[in-house]
């Protein structure tokens, strides 16, 4: 360096868990989701928007299956009664 130049500016990793995430996330639903609707249009036809919302109700139920998992696991009471439904 020459007298009076300012140093290069030094990079310093900042990635957080949340970061990391969305990173990950917005990786696979913006790689994946577009192919997958493509193939599936091919496959079903004007019935997509039916796979859609079916593919959209089996998920939620798996949503909530796992929350009910992990509110029973990752307390240290026991898991007397459903989160959700009776």
């Amino acid at each position: 360096m020459t007298d009076g130049a300012r140093p290069a500016p030094v990079l310093r990793p900042k990635l957080g868990l949340f970061s990391a995430t969305a990173i990950g996330v917005g990786a696979i639903v913006g790689a994946g989701i577009y192919v997958v609707i493509g193939i599936a249009t091919g496959l079903a036809g004007p019935a997509i928007i039916i796979s859609i919302l079916i593919a959209a109700a089996v998920s939620l139920l798996t949503a909530l299956s796992f929350s009910e998992l992990v509110a029973c696991m990752s307390s240290l009471v026991n898991c007397s009664r459903p989160i959700w439904g009776s």
